[in-house]
């Protein structure tokens, strides 16, 4: 593999790449360093062969899009995006310093706890997407990204929204187009059809199963086989790999790989449910118990949001020091004046531009610090809203549940007055003809009676109705001014986000603009120093002073 072109080029005035971490079908992703703060982060960089292509540019802006509405801690963040002047595509994100879950699964089968551990917190993920209209359509163990944050291994991202639906939003591509990693794909993608979330949950139920079994639940070589696998074919259950299994964990294993999306989970909200019922039958993850667990040592995540933003003071502080330096060997280079007029000019220019650089440092920290201010805001926002939204989707979940229940209860109590109704009318005329036939009169009181019980039971059935349909319209207007209010908490977070980005825009404009001119104020710096080193180094009185110059050259 030759040298990597991009590696050093500086993304929108702001980013030197500075390592290729990896390529996917749509892009690079670099290691990149702010060149005005003390940031370090992800950028992932469409393919330069695909640029030209319209759907992958608006693949990349749908992603930054979904993915910085939804602000989840277990998903990946995306800060800024954008394209460069010759068109490259660009999405800025959190870098994360850890292993992806395939790894793990590489090693064989996993702790039925530590994979609980993983699917619950994929599972708040996948919930607070899909309350936000989004759905991923590409999860994979790849995709799902392990780092340590807080103590705590095993902290999941998912990443790779490049692929993601916006629910609200019409088709990229033709339909009848598959996307989606074919081990992981469900049979609604395989058929070329719309993913929506119940889709997501079928991955899922493939990564579960291959976490716990340490394979997948259908293998080929041959894409096409794969699709019809996952359209047609019933895997086997997990406990014909792994006799201990939970049962509970097969069911929601199996659940999850139904073929028909009804037939799966409501929601993640209910999964994530049953995965927490789950989780609390289990020894808890962490402590002794968990010596036996798989987990690759990762190291701290590192995320630019929660990296200090410093600006350069330190090293123009720094500046001002070897200025002085400067000064007195200038000094002791010539006690009896007569100081050369070109070092006595870079000695001057020297002097300026350090007090230039110290009154730019003030600047660029006050910029940073509104820049910190307004992410930090924009942020915040963005989780108090999508707290408000998942709080409601989650009782929109919980509710759809129950109307689900009453609805079949309801048919069922349906059928069963309509079945009593024909045995009254069947009675009524085996009492016609009865009493046209002179029938005694304890068997004809028997009769009676049964038809009065049937009646009894028949009015209580009708009263049963009539509950659960008046339940059943109660719910369903709650459940649609709840789904009302969701949609007015997502319209209020584009509208109010449009203005907070626009805001976090202009810092980072600002930020820099300034950045710029103190990076020609320091070349300037460079190139006096190199002057006046140049002129004084032959002197000997001044040979303590470089040593004492090159010791604070370390520092800064």
């Amino acid at each position: 593999m030759g040298i990597d072109p991009l590696i050093g080029r500086i993304i929108h005035n702001r980013f030197r790449l500075e390592e290729r971490l990896g390529v996917g079908g749509m892009g690079a992703v670099y290691r990149a360093r702010h060149l005005f703060l003390d940031r370090i982060a992800a950028i992932k960089i469409i393919q330069p062969e695909q640029k030209s292509q319209d759907h992958f540019r608006a693949w990349f802006l749908r992603e930054a899009r979904a993915v910085n509405m939804i602000n989840h801690a277990h998903i990946v963040e995306i800060y800024d995006y954008g394209e460069t002047e010759d068109g490259l595509a660009y999405l800025v994100m959190e870098f994360l310093d850890g292993i992806p879950l395939s790894k793990l699964i590489a090693r064989g089968p996993m702790d039925l706890r530590e994979s609980v551990d993983i699917m619950e917190q994929v599972c708040a993920a996948l919930a607070r997407a899909h309350d936000m209209g989004v759905v991923h359509r590409d999860l994979k163990p790849d995709n799902i990204y392990l780092i340590e944050k807080g103590g705590r291994k095993n902290f999941v991202k998912i990443l790779d929204f490049g692929l993601a639906r916006v629910m609200k939003e019409g088709r990229l591509t033709e339909e009848g187009a598959v996307f989606g990693t074919p081990e992981y794909i469900s049979p609604e993608q395989a058929r070329g059809e719309d993913a929506g979330p119940a889709a997501d949950l079928y991955s899922l139920g493939v990564i579960f199963y291959e976490m716990v079994t340490g394979r997948l639940p259908f293998e080929s070589k041959d894409r096409d086989k794969l699709f019809g696998m996952h359209i047609y074919k019933q895997p086997p259950p997990p406990s014909h790999y792994i006799k201990t299994i939970s049962p509970i964990a097969e069911g929601i294993i199996m659940k999850l790989l139904s073929k028909v999306p009804e037939e799966r989970f409501v929601d993640a909200h209910h999964l994530l449910e049953e995965i927490k019922n789950l989780q609390r039958l289990l020894p808890q993850v962490g402590g002794e118990e968990n010596g036996d667990f798989q987990s690759l040592p990762v190291r701290t995540s590192l995320n630019p949001q929660s990296v200090q933003i410093k600006s350069k003071i330190p090293e123009f502080a720094g500046w001002a020091i070897k200025s002085t330096i400067f000064a007195r060997m200038v000094a002791r280079a010539f006690p009896a004046g007569g100081v050369p007029q070109e070092i006595a000019s870079a000695q001057n220019e020297l002097w300026q531009l350090t007090g230039e650089a110290a009154r730019l440092d003030g600047e660029i920290s006050a910029e940073a610090k509104r820049l910190e201010k307004a992410e930090k805001r924009a942020a915040d926002f963005k989780a108090q809203t999508g707290r408000k939204i998942e709080e409601l989707s989650r009782e929109i979940s919980k509710l759809a549940r129950e109307i689900s229940r009453v609805q079949e209860e309801l048919e069922s109590r349906r059928r069963q007055a309509m079945d009593l109704e024909d045995e009254i009318k069947n009675l009524r005329l085996q009492i016609a003809n009865l009493e046209k036939s002179s029938t005694p009169y304890e068997v004809l009181k028997q009769v009676y009676e049964k038809a009065g019980a049937l009646h009894a039971n028949f009015i209580a059935v009708k009263q049963t109705v009539h509950s659960l349909e008046t339940k059943l319209v109660k719910d369903m207007e709650k459940n649609k001014q709840m789904e009302e209010s969701v949609e007015f908490y997502r319209r209020e977070l584009e509208n109010r986000i449009g203005v907070l980005e626009r805001e976090i825009s202009q810092a980072r404009e600002n930020v820099e603009k300034k950045g710029i001119e103190g990076a020609k104020i320091r070349k300037r710096l460079v190139e006096l120093a190199s002057f006046l080193v140049e002129k004084l180094y032959p002197k000997e009185e001044c040979m303590d002073l470089f040593v004492e110059l090159e010791e604070w050259s370390k520092k800064i």
